[in-house]
């Protein structure tokens, strides 16, 4: 593509973040102070010795080259509104640079797919008259031949009865050897070939994905609490709860949540829902135990402190742990 190509494409829109810089600039109001003529004062100053310093001329700021030249008067008018002019031509410098960056990035991308369609439009010149004979497009040619190829993976008989019909060769009688050009056996090697480095590709990026998955997997099931036991700890007894919810999830369209679908087919589950209740109930009874164990002993070490026994025994030294229960609730 030209330079011109290139320079057209941001033009409408320069035009229009000029015009949006000369009004934000206009809109703004300006902090100066004036002051009246008639209460100003004529202020003579004193003489005085003063160094002149040289001036430093401003660093001028051009436009690109390829722009026309009412974009480049438009912009270097943009020097006169001082510090605010001088940000505006940074912006549309910017915002130029930007999008020439991105016109020639999507000039590129558009190159590369051409220069890969390249090979298989030119295997398929020597066939466009039989193909535009057929009413087919090279694109619509591969798609006749993948389906017959699954069709021959997955009904291998009715398909060659029906290849045969379509090339008039009669099965019975083997003799018939059609001609095949070197050609056309050329373009299904390439085609082959394409399919194969597809099939190899994805086959690679579904490995990488399971093995993730069985990593995520086994630390899950593997994690502990910070008492050392087991975070999920039947989860080996719901696997298949789980893969049935996971399949569920992914034909929905959704991500599946290992913890979530852990939780609802622990629930689902009978067999781990009633251990998961006799745990819970497990855990608020050791809760409860804890608690009166606390108490009973806050109350043992307040009744020795305070009146104490003859023998220097605690009151609650002979009773057991259920009256000891009693005694710290009461």
């Amino acid at each position: 593509m030209s330079e011109e190509g290139i320079a057209e494409q941001p033009a409408d829109d320069l035009t229009s973040e000029l015009e949006a810089a000369f009004e934000e600039s206009e809109a703004e109001p300006v902090d100066s102070e004036i002051i009246p003529e008639e209460e100003s004062e004529e202020i003579i100053p004193e003489a005085t010795e003063q160094t002149i310093e040289p001036q430093v001329e401003p660093e001028v700021t051009s436009a690109p080259d390829n722009w026309s030249d009412d974009d480049k008067t438009t912009f270097s008018a943009l020097s006169e509104l001082g510090d605010q002019g001088k940000a505006a031509q940074e912006f549309l410098l910017d915002r130029h640079k930007s999008m020439e960056g991105d016109y020639t990035r999507k000039n590129q991308e558009r190159a590369d797919a051409m220069r890969e369609f390249e090979p298989i439009q030119q295997a398929f010149e020597p066939y466009t008259a039989v193909l535009q004979a057929q009413g087919l497009t090279p694109a619509a040619k591969i798609q006749q031949w993948a389906q017959i190829e699954q069709n021959l993976a997955s009904n291998p008989a009715e398909t060659i009865q029906w290849l045969a019909q379509q090339n008039n060769v009669d099965l019975n009688n083997m003799e018939y050897q059609p001609e095949v050009s070197p050609e056309l056996t050329g373009l299904k090697r390439e085609l082959q070939d394409l399919r194969n480095s597809i099939t190899q590709r994805e086959q690679a990026d579904q490995q990488t994905r399971m093995n993730t998955i069985g990593t995520q997997i086994s630390e899950f099931s593997e994690m502990t609490t910070e008492a050392g036991d087991l975070a999920h700890p039947y989860f080996a007894d719901v696997m298949d709860e789980i893969v049935a919810l996971a399949g569920a999830e992914r034909q929905a369209g959704r991500e599946p949540d290992l913890a979530a679908m852990y939780d609802k087919a622990v629930w689902m589950n009978t067999s781990t829902r009633d251990k998961l209740i006799t745990s819970q109930k497990a855990a608020e009874e050791k809760q409860k135990l804890d608690d009166a164990r606390q108490k009973a002993a806050k109350a043992k070490h307040a009744s020795s402190s305070v009146s104490g026994t003859p023998d220097g025994a605690s009151p609650t030294d002979d009773l057991d742990l259920r009256e000891q229960l009693a005694q710290a609730f009461s």
